[in-house]
């Protein structure tokens, strides 16, 4: 049987090989070998320039950082309350950040420019954090942080609902929101990887530093 780091190199490779597999996934047409084919830069042409580099490949690197990145967040929360099956959502910041983020598109700030959007999300899981931090202050017990995200969190996700509801008339504002809380990568590409890259890498970074810490706490 493999060890640690030989199911880690596993992994690896699996994640590796199933992202270049995906390439020659969807419309295009696309072979296998000619997606090797365009990656080792010996059959290139426009159309595998426009649909293979411009959509397709920034699209799985972003959704690989994001992947990551949600993993990551999943393990400091089981870390922090010592269970296997806590996730973020039990502190309510997902729903928060989804509140924002759909205020944001109700009220048209999303159109003003491209950082906008991921703006929104980080300060509305950064203010339930600071709410969260309010309500436990001097307590040590997980059970109060736990509670107050599940209760923060079933309000904001109240919020959202009522914001949706208030404006039926806009049918692309549900498909907008349901389409950004589900995950969609539709219409992203390098300069949303570019925005996105360096504070999820830099939060991946941080987290692997305070790794030793949630160790302890078992």
């Amino acid at each position: 049987m493999p060890g640690a780091a030989g199911k880690l190199g596993l992994a690896l490779a699996g994640l590796v090989l199933f992202a270049l597999l995906s390439l020659s996934v969807g419309p295009g047409d696309f072979t296998i070998a000619e997606v090797f084919a365009w990656l080792a830069g010996s059959a290139g042409d426009a159309k595998a320039d426009s649909i293979l580099g411009s959509l397709r490949v920034p699209r799985i690197l972003l959704a690989l950082l994001v992947g990551g990145s949600l993993g990551c967040a999943g393990a400091l929360t089981q870390g922090l309350f010592r269970n296997p099956l806590a996730s973020p959502s039990v502190l309510g910041l997902p729903t928060g950040a989804a509140t924002f983020v759909v205020a944001g598109f109700a009220f048209g700030l999303d159109a003003k420019a491209l950082w906008v959007t991921p703006l929104l999300a980080f300060t509305g899981a950064f203010v339930m954090l600071l709410v969260l931090f309010a309500l436990t202050a001097g307590r040590r017990d997980a059970t109060m942080l736990l509670l107050s995200g599940v209760a923060l969190g079933a309000l904001m996700g109240a919020i959202t609902t009522c914001l949706l509801a208030l404006r039926l008339e806009q049918w692309d504002l549900a498909r907008r929101s349901l389409a950004w809380m589900m995950g969609s990568f539709d219409g992203r590409g390098w300069s949303h990887l570019r925005w996105a890259g360096p504070p999820m890498g830099l939060g991946l970074v941080l987290a692997f530093t305070l790794h030793r810490g949630l160790d302890l706490l078992y």
